[in-house]
C-alpha cells in the first residue's frame, strides 16, 4: 500500500498541525512528522503536546535508535 504524504497546505488547514516549525529545527523534521508524532504520543501522555515537545520526542527517539544501532 502506498503511503500518502500530506502537503504543507493540507497540514495548515488542520487545527492540530503546526503552520511552521521553530527556527533551528532540523530540515528532516517536517510538519507531517510532527503531526504524526503528536497523534501517536498524545494518548500516552494524556494531554495535547506542543510542537516543541513533539520535536523533542522525535530527536530523542532518533538518538535512542542510533545508540541501539551501535550495539
Amino acid at each position: 500500500m502506498a503511503r500518502r504524504t500530506l502537503h504543507l497546505d493540507e497540514l495548515v488547514a488542520r487545527r492540530d498541525a503546526p503552520a511552521s516549525l521553530p527556527v533551528g529545527t532540523p530540515e528532516w523534521i517536517t510538519p507531517d512528522l510532527v503531526l504524526l508524532t503528536r497523534k501517536v504520543w498524545e494518548p500516552r501522555y494524556g494531554k495535547p503536546l506542543s510542537v516543541e515537545e513533539a520535536i523533542t520526542i522525535i530527536l530523542t527517539t532518533g538518538r535512542l535508535f542510533e545508540l541501539l544501532k551501535r550495539e
